[in-house]
């Protein structure tokens, strides 16, 4: 197991998720991307450039309550408190290599959004559909200090 730890240098409420993923390949991640504005619906795409890949997607909102996950897509966690909404979800496998978009609805009209995406390639060698490339744990909190494993 690994260990996340989150320490803030001042008390304030925060929000944190993290996953963790097996039976991908270790060496390298295949793409990133991101996007950040504001209204509903939050919404980012990355190109993937390897074939069956599993895209991973972290939503950080304002929004406190209500934000749900587009169809299509699998919702990992949602965690959320006074001060706004952390979600995470994956999408794949993609195939062929190409965009694909993750979305988050039930946003405010006036609340800032920011979105992380990064493509996880199948291990190298891999020429089935990958669905053994799946969280190995998940985690969610509301803390100063939130060290937890997965």
């Amino acid at each position: 197991s690994n260990t996340v730890e989150v320490t803030l240098s001042a008390s304030l409420t925060s929000i944190a998720n993290a996953q963790s993923y097996y039976n991908s390949d270790q060496a390298a991640i295949d793409a990133n991307g991101g996007a950040n504005g504001t209204n509903t619906p939050a919404s980012a795409s990355v190109t993937t450039v390897a074939d069956k890949c599993t895209v991973v997607g972290n939503l950080s909102a304002q929004t406190a309550s209500g934000v749900t996950s587009d169809a299509g897509q699998n919702a990992r966690t949602t965690n959320n408190g006074a001060l706004g909404t952390g979600a995470s979800d994956d999408k794949g496998d993609v195939t062929p290599a190409g965009s694909a978009t993750l979305t988050w609805n039930g946003l405010g009209a006036l609340d800032s959004w920011a979105i992380g995406l990064v493509s996880l390639r199948p291990p190298s060698g891999r020429t089935t559909k990958n669905t053994d490339l799946r969280p190995l744990g998940v985690f969610a909190g509301h803390s100063r200090h939130m060290p937890f494993q997965i």
